[in-house]
């Protein structure tokens, strides 16, 4: 009897966690294989470290991100740069157990303030090991300066700014700066941030250009460092689905594209775009 009741509760617990893989998982169906050229595309909330099966080529992870973790400050580098990394990745210590506290969690991301040095204390992320390698990207820095009342929208309006810094054209070894204030800096740090998702596509291409299918993950660029997280799922699944039907007809194509969130409320809105998608 006492064997029995062991037998039912490991059976109730193997149901529980599969149920909990199923609800923090989506992968899109045959058809949606088809409508992507082949590509499945896989969408996980995981941390970046739990996710990989081994069979992940490139995780993709944003430079500013990293750096901001790992030394508390960003680098102002031109966006869309990609540098070549080892399997080393930092992550929040507590991202392990987003999980739990998404529950409660607001759905926004702590806006991101640049003064110089950040004074966060340095125990407060990990080093991490991936299955593949690594490359970071520069993604675009977004600071959030404060809100205004709108009017029209009886709502608090935040006020972002962005410092975009591009190749003098005279002197591609010399940088500039741009500043853009309000709309024009959510405006300027999209393109940016679209210009990643697309550059670190071709990019693996470019490095795994002997194999014949590819796979690769995409953590949330972007969303660390001040960019608006539901601006930001959009431009990535746009930028990655434009990707895909332009480069149909190429000899190496990607067997499955890794989108990695943190937050369940970024799952579930990536989830529905990719599904609106499908229903085109």
């Amino acid at each position: 009897m006492k064997n029995f009741f062991v037998s039912i509760s490991l059976f109730f617990a193997t149901i529980t966690v599969i149920h909990a893989m199923e609800n923090n998982t989506y992968v899109t169906p045959i058809h949606g294989t088809q409508l992507l050229h082949g590509t499945q595309l896989r969408l996980m909330m995981a941390a970046t470290y739990n996710y990989s099966n081994g069979e992940v080529d490139y995780t993709i992870v944003g430079k500013n991100e990293q750096w901001l973790l790992e030394k508390g400050e960003v680098d102002r580098d031109v966006p869309g740069r990609i540098y070549s990394y080892d399997k080393k990745v930092f992550i929040k210590k507590n991202q392990a157990l987003q999980k739990k506290e998404d529950l409660r969690e607001k759905q926004e991301y702590t806006p991101f303030r640049f003064h110089g040095v950040d004074q966060r204390p340095r125990d407060k992320f990990r080093t991490v090991l991936t299955k593949g390698s690594v490359l970071r990207i520069t993604e675009p820095c977004v600071e959030q300066e404060g809100e205004c009342w709108d009017d029209e929208q009886k709502t608090f309006e935040k006020i972002f700014s962005y410092n975009a810094i591009r190749f003098c054209l005279r002197n591609q070894k010399e940088f500039v700066s741009f500043e853009y204030q309000g709309k024009d800096a959510i405006v300027e740090a999209a393109k940016d941030l679209k210009l990643c998702y697309s550059r670190a596509l071709e990019c693996v291409m470019k490095l795994k250009k002997k194999e014949t299918q590819v796979n690769v993950a995409f953590t949330t660029l972007g969303t660390e460092v001040g960019f608006p997280w539901e601006n930001a799922a959009h431009i990535a699944l746009s930028t990655i689905f434009t990707y895909l039907r332009e480069n149909q007809q190429k000899t190496i194509h990607y067997k499955t594209i890794y989108l990695l969130v943190a937050k369940r409320f970024e799952f579930d809105l990536y989830k529905k775009l990719i599904e609106d998608y499908l229903a085109q």
